[in-house]
């Protein structure tokens, strides 16, 4: 288990390795079901659009979100943590300093689809 990496100093990035305050988002927190979660977490993304899964390893996934409408790339990053019954997480703009929120919602969306997914 490594950290995911650092947010740069600006609002256009959540982590849930970042310390307290704006930039920090609990990570994705599923128990004894961690590893359920993963397998659906990699499938969730493979059927979602303007995604671009660029590397997936047995505790790790970097996928590129491309927005709908000015088509800017975001970096997502994923880290399964087994251990821990959590999947940490990283959502990061490549440009600009503000996204208006963009990252924060995409995790929780993913947090919610995530969680209908294993319930369903």
């Amino acid at each position: 288990m490594s950290p995911l990496p650092a947010c740069p100093p600006r609002p256009s990035c959540v982590s849930s390795d970042a310390p307290p305050g704006a930039q920090h988002i609990e990570p994705l927190a599923f128990g004894a079901r961690t590893g359920a979660a993963w397998t659906a977490l990699v499938a969730l993304l493979e059927r979602t659009p303007r995604v671009e899964l660029v590397e997936v390893t047995g505790t790790t996934i970097h996928a590129v979100f491309t927005t709908r409408l000015l088509r800017f790339r975001d970096d997502v990053n994923l880290e399964l943590r087994e251990a821990d019954g959590l999947v940490a997480v990283r959502s990061c703009s490549r440009v600009g300093h503000s996204d208006l929120g963009t990252n924060r919602r995409r995790v929780e969306a993913l947090r919610e689809q995530l969680t209908a997914a294993l319930a369903g």
